[in-house]
């Protein structure tokens, strides 16, 4: 008799505190996570460009090359006349050890030895200024062909065959490369709801009737509530886990965010 006094008792109360689980489906957008602008930083024209719009390249593949004969020629200037301070710098050299040898015999004077050890120390700066202006005609000539910095496909192309880049102003961007390994979905959503979308959580998106699975990557503040009727906005990124799956940027999406309500 108690027992069933006290379940009957007990049994609204669970009911009334049983937590139920719902799901809110938010629409979205479907976008490469990542994207990059590239560009030159050295000055040249171009001679060849071996990319084109909508092309999948892979990671070190050529996309642009400039007309090499200005860089090979500073090269080839500056080795000239590092070999001859190379040269200098050894016989400069060869007479501070020939003076050192007279100083400690005590023919040669102090005086002398320095100018002879001050000869030799500016001898080796020449030397060794110039060839780092070596090492950087080297890096100027290889940073004269833009490579593919990661596998992706080619959005954007704005580089022609005779255009002159100059890198004294704006560098221009000369493509746009997409990770296609790699997509978020993008959405805008009311402060109500950003709770549930917590940097981390874990949720299902929906793509074309197929449910894929994700994570919260971020979220970004886009205008604060104004009143009951203007909801502050976020913009929410998701990142997908699936990876090369033949996804296409614009796509619509839904996150299927799963919601408890007492």
């Amino acid at each position: 008799m108690i027992k069933r006094l006290l379940v009957s008792v007990l049994t609204p109360l669970l009911l009334l505190y049983t937590v139920t689980s719902m799901a809110v489906d938010l629409p979205a957008v479907l976008q490469y996570e990542r994207v990059v602008e590239l560009s030159l930083p050295v000055s040249g024209v171009v001679s060849k460009v071996l990319a084109e719009e909508g092309q999948t390249v892979n990671q070190g593949d050529t996309l642009l090359e400039l007309e090499d004969i200005p860089f090979k020629m500073t090269m080839d200037k500056t080795a000239a006349e590092l070999r001859l301070l190379e040269a200098e710098r050894l016989s400069v050299e060869k007479e501070l050890m020939r003076n050192k040898e007279l100083f400690e015999r005590m023919v040669l004077s102090t005086v002398s030895l320095e100018n002879s050890e001050v000869d030799f120390i500016r001898a080796d700066s020449l030397w060794q200024a110039k060839k780092a202006e070596y090492e950087l005609d080297k890096y100027n000539y290889q940073k004269s062909r833009l490579a593919a910095p990661f596998a992706g496909k080619v959005i954007v192309r704005t580089a022609e065959p005779g255009q002159t880049i100059r890198t004294d102003m704006q560098p221009p961007v000369l493509f746009r490369l997409a990770d296609v390994t790699s997509f978020i979905v993008e959405a805008e959503v009311t402060g109500d709801k950003i709770g549930l979308l917590a940097h981390g959580v874990n949720l299902d998106v929906r793509i074309e009737g197929k449910l894929y699975k994700a994570v919260v990557k971020s979220s970004l503040l886009l205008s604060p509530a104004k009143s009951m009727s203007q909801p502050a906005r976020y913009r929410v990124r998701v990142k997908l886990m699936e990876t090369d799956t033949g996804f296409r940027p614009g796509l619509p999406a839904t996150l299927v965010v799963s919601s408890q309500s007492e």
